[in-house]
């Protein structure tokens, strides 16, 4: 009779799971982690719905402006409201702090990828 060792992965009710992941994230996983996660999307849920009204209108205003500025083309945004620079970072900072919870969001959920089995080795 064949030896096959003990198996690497665990049958869930969810699937096959790496064993030793499983046991690891019994020990070290906050599953109250995801309801945090839950509380920061439904956050992040309204200033979406803005950032889509709100920034779709500041981007096609900052074309209108660089359109004007690189490339000669008549003035088509009122001049000395805001410089074109001011535009372009105030976008840029706004992707960027969406951008970083949609990061954090994803790096809560990531230790359970771990689970996933060798089911070949």
């Amino acid at each position: 009779m064949m030896d096959f060792g003990i198996p690497n992965f665990k049958t869930t009710p969810y699937g096959d799971v790496d064993a030793a992941a499983l046991e690891r994230l019994r020990q070290n996983f906050d599953t109250n982690s995801l309801l945090a996660q839950v509380d920061q999307l439904d956050e992040l849920a309204p200033r979406l719905k803005r950032l889509h009204v709100q920034s779709r209108d500041e981007l096609l205003r900052l074309h209108r402006m660089t359109n004007t500025v690189l490339n000669g083309v008549s003035l088509t945004e009122p001049a000395g409201e805001d410089d074109l620079w001011v535009v372009a970072q105030n976008l840029a900072d706004e992707f960027r702090e969406i951008a970083s919870t949609l990061v954090q969001l994803a790096d809560a959920v990531q230790p359970l990828v771990e689970l996933r089995p060798d089911l070949e080795g």
